[in-house]
């Protein structure tokens, strides 16, 4: 290549403004070397060149092809590597070339290390570099060590040395190179000439220990215990004693980071780390007692979150129990306040990590040490009162949510071993709160205080959360009452304040205190939810829990997420049989929710919309709670409020007036009473004869006056949705009940008038209507499933209501697009899952519906949607008993005329799925469906088939015929099968059908 073109053009990729001249040229560049003259020919070229791009250029094509292709370039490594040396050199080289020689250097010698000699010629030219009275000479033989060291595990895996190359590259490189390295840096003189130099020794001596310690042990297959080589990094007082005199006189910061993170490294490794022996523990407590006091009064917070991140490196069993390590502690116990006033979070989580396995220490040890207590009360307390003096979250780097989320699990730990201190500390701590916001103060100052009660809730819930990590004992189930109980009465007092007024926005304290709420509710919820099925637990405080909670539920007004978590713990209470067989009757569950339901929704404060959530979560716990009593006498009295309810409605529409609020109610509660029962497995006669009686002639009497309301009547859809697809009127009794008929009645009534309206309208109201159709198949599939569906049908048929309301379903999903199913896969599932059930039924509707329902199968097949090829299989299934079942008894058995092409129109669109998309055992079964509904199928779609098929489709062809033939040998009787797939055969052998 043109030497003069090639600089050219990379001083253009490299700086040209002009982003499509920049493209034009990095389409003429290649990335990699593909061929050997190739290689020759650009690299007599970047032997020549000065340009600084240029080379910048050629070393990305030298990287780049060792990682695709390395055995091109493993010949050429003595040459390529003279080059990167001429470059490191050279006065005339840019600083960013050199970087980069030094990383291309790197990646060259290690693919060389295949060759044992190589490893030891490296080992050998680096030392002479580095012991050189030359200062460039022994500066680039650093870095070219630190660059090895760095690359090292990334390249053995490129290289795929195996383990045992890898051991022997260590032994004659890696602990060769390390060693000196520790040698190098112990002559280093007291007063420091090169930070430079320094800050790259202490780098790589970090990369070698970092790359020694992944060693592999023939008997021991983990990587985890060094050789006896590198022991002298964690071994070697004077090592320490250097690093720590390094540290204190330095006051470059780079320097500092530079032995941080080697210290942080050392004191991470398995055995043998920092902390190995009684003096080099000593050596390290006393690095970091004087790190702490030079980094306080030295500004650098990288350099803090560094000494952070290396204390929570300690070992806590090195820790404890030693008079030394207590000394140390209550430095680390100063230092933690000072870093709180940092606002460094990643600082901070890494101290509180140290703590908490020191928690974690303490509660495994035999004996209390009140000094570590002490301590951990200390660090607690101050990050309360750093957290609590700021005002403002929002922006703060250390209050704000997301930032929070990282150190709950580490003080929740914490507090729950030093509890003793803990509860009463935020028991006054809260109790001063609340006499703040007694207090006449501004609104403003209120949110505030509101905010701070929201982070000891908080901080409560972080301790609760501790708990479900450990197993349950006497002492933990004491913890978990202490601290629920100093929330709950927090909870019902800022209920009552909050009563009147309005919720505020997210920033607002009341807002916080809403969120905090909800966490305590669902943890203390899954934490009564172990200790209920703990034999030992008080069942005194259980109700007092649920008093408790009882009480939080109708103070709160406000928060619609609260009551739900609230309803939540209820509903696990009345599930549970312990608690059902304990204190369910009469005790506050039963009395407030079945008594006092009135009340907590007429002062419910919150959005108007949200009522409806309020009555299904509410009434859903009236119903657990009704099916959890033993005997259940409260339900016909609960029950006969729905009669009088719906008398006087019922009154009111006689008349042409709908109160649409009381209808979408009680829609809603009768529906939340439906999901307790199918929640408590409990069949609800009660509900289905109250349903029969009195709701389905009311729902009748209300279909032409509620229409167009589609809230209020998507209300009584979802209701008959949740009736119709429950598993107990799928099963239903034995004997069949009046009740099912009125059920499904109604429910075809509804899907009828649903259905009108969307023909009479047109296609833009069916896009509009998609969410009630969806409930409308629902329904329908629900009533089909039932198994009192045919006596059903019998009582009906005289009304012919059945065939009117299953043809305008038919006609509606005809309405429906292919693209409005693309884009609502509920709709497309609910429509295809009714779809499934409809082959009995078809008998009933004219021949231009059952045409629908064919071609709604061939869209289904081609979907390319295996759940929805299933059901559409599942048609079929469902075709058995009145086409092939008489099929496989009478060959003389014939399908009707009218039906012959769209089936076989199915048939052809299966076949060619199978043969050429990937056979599937679905679409295995529609094709063994329809070939014996009708066998003429078989030889005409082949015929067709393969008349199209290319010579590149054969073998797929032969493959998934096979395939096909193993499918029908399972299914059918031998002869049977042979006889099918004989035709099968000699269509495929017929001299018009040979492929092109």
């Amino acid at each position: 290549m043109d030497l003069n073109r090639l600089d050219q053009m990379c001083v253009i990729a490299f700086t040209s403004v002009d982003n499509n001249q920049r493209a034009s040229v990095t389409k003429e560049l290649p990335t990699e070397f593909t061929t050997e003259n190739m290689f020759l020919a650009m690299f007599t070229a970047f032997k020549q060149t000065t340009q600084p791009y240029t080379q910048q250029y050629g070393l990305s094509l030298f990287i780049n092809t060792y990682k695709t292709n390395s055995t091109l370039l493993i010949k050429f490594s003595a040459d390529i590597q003279e080059l990167l040396l001429r470059w490191m050199f050279s006065t005339q080289s840019a600083t960013f070339v050199v970087k980069s020689a030094f990383h291309a250097f790197s990646v060259s010698s290690i693919h060389s290390w295949a060759d044992a000699q190589k490893q030891i010629d490296f080992s050998n030219f680096v030392q002479k570099l580095i012991s050189s009275q030359n200062t460039i000479e022994s500066a680039i033989g650093l870095n070219i060590i630190n660059e090895v060291l760095k690359d090292a595990m990334e390249c053995f895996s490129v290289c795929r040395f195996d383990k045992a190359k890898i051991s022997q590259i260590k032994e004659n490189v890696v602990f060769v190179l390390t060693q000196m390295l520790v040698t190098s840096f112990l002559q280093i003189p007291k007063t420091i000439n090169n930070e430079t130099n320094v800050q790259t020794l202490l780098n790589a001596i970090k990369n070698g220990a970092l790359v020694s310690h992944s060693w592999y042990n023939d008997d021991d297959p983990l990587w985890i215990q060094l050789p006896k080589e590198i022991y002298f990094v964690v071994e070697n007082e004077t090592f320490f004693a250097a690093l720590y005199t390094t540290f204190e006189t330095s006051k470059n910061e780079n320097t500092l980071c530079s032995i941080l993170r080697l210290y942080s490294l050392l004191c991470g490794l398995r055995k043998p780390n920092s902390m190995e022996t009684a003096k080099n523990a000593a050596l390290s407590m006393k690095f970091i007692e004087m790190a702490v006091n030079k980094l306080t009064s030295f500004h650098s917070p990288e350099a803090v979150f560094l000494l952070c991140q290396t204390i929570s490196k300690l070992r806590c069993t090195q820790l404890i129990n030693s008079d030394v390590s207590k000394e140390f502690g209550s430095v680390i116990c100063t230092f933690t306040r000072y870093v709180y006033t940092t606002s460094n979070m990643n600082a901070i989580d890494y101290l509180l990590n140290f703590w908490m396995k020191q928690s974690m220490g303490l509660l495994h040890s035999s004996t209390t040490d009140n000094d570590w207590v002490k301590m951990l009360e200390m660090v607690v307390m101050w990050f309360l009162e750093e957290v609590l003096n700021r005002e403002d979250r929002g922006d703060d780097s250390l209050t704000g949510d997301i930032n929070m989320d990282l150190i709950w699990e580490n003080l929740g730990v914490i507090i729950r071993y030093i509890y003793p201190f803990f509860v009463p500390y935020i028991t006054q701590l809260l109790n001063d709160l609340a006499k703040m916001m007694f207090s006449n103060i501004p609104f403003q100052q209120k949110s505030i205080v509101e905010g701070k009660m929201a982070w000891v809730i908080e901080l409560i819930v972080a301790g609760l959360r501790a708990s479900t990590t450990t197993a349950i004992d006497q002492q933990k189930v004491l913890i978990d009452e202490k601290l629920i109980t100093m929330v709950l009465p927090i909870m019902q007092m800022f209920g009552k304040m909050n009563k009147e007024r309005a919720w505020g926005d997210e920033d607002s304290g009341e807002y916080r205190v809403e969120i905090a709420s909800i966490d305590f509710v669902e943890a203390a919820k899954i934490i009564m939810n172990k200790h209920m099925r703990n034999q030992d637990y008080l069942d005194s405080f259980i109700v007092e829990f649920v008093q408790m909670v009882g009480r939080v539920l109708v103070e709160w007004r406000g928060s619609i997420k609260l009551i739900e978590k609230v309803l939540e713990t209820f509903n696990m209470f009345c599930q549970e049989r312990l608690f059902a067989s304990r204190i369910i009757g009469g005790t506050f569950i039963k009395t407030s929710i079945l008594n006092g339901w009135q009340s907590i929704v007429s002062n419910f404060q919150g959005k108007q919309s949200e009522i409806k959530g309020v009555y299904l979560s509410l009434f859903t716990t009236i119903g657990m709670v009704l099916y959890s009593s033993k005997p259940r006498d409260d339900s016909k009295e609960f029950m006969h409020m729905f009669v009088v309810r719906m008398g006087e409605l019922s009154n009111q529409v006689a008349i042409g007036h709908v109160d649409e609020k009381s209808v979408t109610e009680i829609s809603v509660q009768l529906r939340g009473l439906f999901m307790a029962a199918e929640r408590s497995a409990v069949t609800p006669n009660g509900l289905y004869v109250l349903i029969d009686n009195y709701f389905d002639k009311f729902v009748i009497k209300l279909m032409g006056l509620v229409f167009n309301n589609k809230d209020l009547f998507r209300c009584l859809l979802k209701l008959y949705q949740q009736i119709c697809c429950s598993v107990y009127f799928w099963t239903g009794p034995s004997v069949e009940t009046t009740s099912d008929i009125g059920i499904i009645q109604t429910s075809f009534e509804m899907v009828k008038n649903v259905c009108i309206y969307c023909i009479q309208q047109g296609g833009d109201t069916v896009k509009t209507f998609q969410s009630e159709l969806n409930i409308c198949f629902k329904i329908m599939y629900g009533c089909l499933k039932s198994t009192n569906m045919n006596f059903c049908l019998l009582q009906l048929y005289g009304k012919n209501l059945f065939v009117e309301v299953l043809s305008r379903v038919i006609i509606v999903m005809n309405m429906i697009t292919v693209e409005m199913l693309d884009n609502n896969e509920k709709l497309e599932l609910s429509m295809f899952t009714l779809v499934s059930l409809l082959g009995p039924f078809l008998y009933m509707v004219s021949d231009d519906l059952v045409f629908i329902v064919l071609n709604t199968i061939i869209t289904g097949i081609v979907r390319r949607n295996l759940q929805i090829q299933t059901l559409c299989v599942t048609f079929f299934d469902t075709l058995s008993e009145k086409w092939m079942l008489e099929r496989t008894i009478s060959k003389h058995c014939t399908l009707k005329e009218a039906y012959i092409q769209p089936l076989y129109n199915i048939f052809v669109v299966a076949v060619r799925q199978f043969f050429f998309s990937g056979p599937s055992n679905t679409i295995g079964r529609l094709v063994f469906y329809l070939a014996l509904l009708e066998p003429i199928f078989l030889e005409k779609s082949v015929e067709d088939i393969v008349k199209d098929v290319a010579e590149k489709d054969r073998n797929m062809f032969l493959t998934n015929y096979f395939t096909l033939q193993n499918f029908f040998s399972v299914r059918r009787d031998k002869h049977e099968a042979e006889y099918f797939l004989s035709e099968l055969r000699g269509v495929y052998g017929k001299p018009e059908c040979k492929l092109r």
